[in-house]
């Protein structure tokens, strides 16, 4: 750059960084900006290029130069779209409410706007809307498909995942599955138990492989390992009779082994309550149950379920504030790893 064009840069940036030249959230029009600051149009295009580098500016077609970066002013209304799958929904419906909870909480805070977008495919409307310029930011809760990155990568909208459960890095909040799995291994192990399982989902899912290793990991520290005849990987959607025989098996192995099984979330802890009572053993007497999450089973509590509680109003309030941060600072967006809270109740 020339150096009237440097000290013009300079000059912008400071007032857009004190708030001096919003307007509804945009730069000034260019034709004001170059008389202004006594340059031609093709300076002040340079001038853009390095805001737009410094993630103060996106410029959007037919409207201008949007500010993105915070100010005091009360002009800049932080405007952010959070994406929740439909299926995810439906399924954990109490999980996802609580993530939008903390989400909205955050926001309000800021006296920020979240715009909700209920769709198993986001890919098909998300280019447009992030070039309208609407959106500061955008919160996928847990999925976020490969399209969906392909689309961020020539966006200079930032995103963020809530509650990601993948292996993937990209700016997420996630829990510390392994040190869950850690947790639970020591928990179970100060309380006496030296024959200890694992029933999870999936093995190939990164949840239940952290898991595992974290449960492995806190038994080898003590010489131990995971019981391998009480160690069983569910298959999702499968039929009720495939869980009754692999899980009825699994118990009946731990009847009288003064055993404990981990489940790597609530509701496979309730399958466990289910075929346990329909075999005749009961928990804890016959064998002790622990799992991970106090939200996907509605009547854990009454049942007296040991958990480890997931912080789903603390993920969705703690992405807002990382995506805000981010935003309002031209930084990269950060990311964070939760832990849990054992809830002690009486299945151990």
């Amino acid at each position: 750059m020339h150096q009237k064009t440097n000290d013009a840069s300079k000059r912008i940036e400071n007032a857009i960084r004190k708030g001096e030249l919003a307007r509804n959230g945009f730069l000034p029009s260019e034709r004001e900006l170059c008389k202004e600051f006594s340059i031609g149009r093709g300076a002040l295009h340079a001038i853009f290029d390095e805001l737009e580098k410094k993630k103060l500016i996106r410029r959007v077609s037919g409207k201008g130069a949007r500010i993105v970066y915070n100010t005091d002013s009360p002009e800049l209304i932080r405007k952010f779209l959070m994406i929740l799958p439909m299926g995810l929904v439906n399924a954990r419906a109490k999980e996802a409410v609580e993530v939008l909870l903390g989400a909205t909480a955050a926001a309000d805070a800021r006296s920020a706007e979240v715009v909700l977008s209920f769709t198993n495919n986001p890919e098909e409307r998300l280019s447009a809307r992030l070039e309208d310029g609407n959106f500061d930011g955008v919160i996928f809760l847990e999925r976020v498909g490969k399209a969906s990155l392909r689309i961020f990568r020539s966006s200079p909208v930032r995103f963020i995942a809530a509650n990601w459960e993948e292996e993937e890095k990209i700016p997420s909040v996630r829990m510390d599955f392994r040190g869950i799995g850690r947790m639970a291994g020591r928990y179970l192990f100060e309380h006496g138990f030296r024959t200890i399982g694992f029933a999870g989902g999936p093995e190939n899912a990164f949840i239940y492989k952290e898991m595992f290793c974290g449960l492995k990991g806190a038994l080898a520290e003590e010489d131990l390992s995971p019981d391998k005849e009480l160690t069983f990987f569910m298959e999702d959607h499968r039929e009720t009779e495939y869980y009754r025989n692999k899980i009825t098996c699994l118990l009946k192995r731990a009847a009288g082994k003064h055993a404990a099984v981990f489940t790597g979330r609530d509701r496979w802890a309730c399958l466990l309550y289910q075929f346990a009572s329909e075999c005749g053993l009961r928990i804890p007497e016959d064998v002790a149950v622990m799992s991970y999450d106090n939200i996907s089973w509605a009547d854990g509590e009454k049942a007296g379920l040991t958990t480890i509680a997931q912080p789903a109003f603390e993920t969705g309030q703690k992405a807002f504030e990382l995506l805000y941060e981010a935003v309002s600072t031209g930084t990269e967006t950060a990311s964070a790893v939760l832990t849990g809270k054992i809830i002690e109740r009486h299945s151990i």
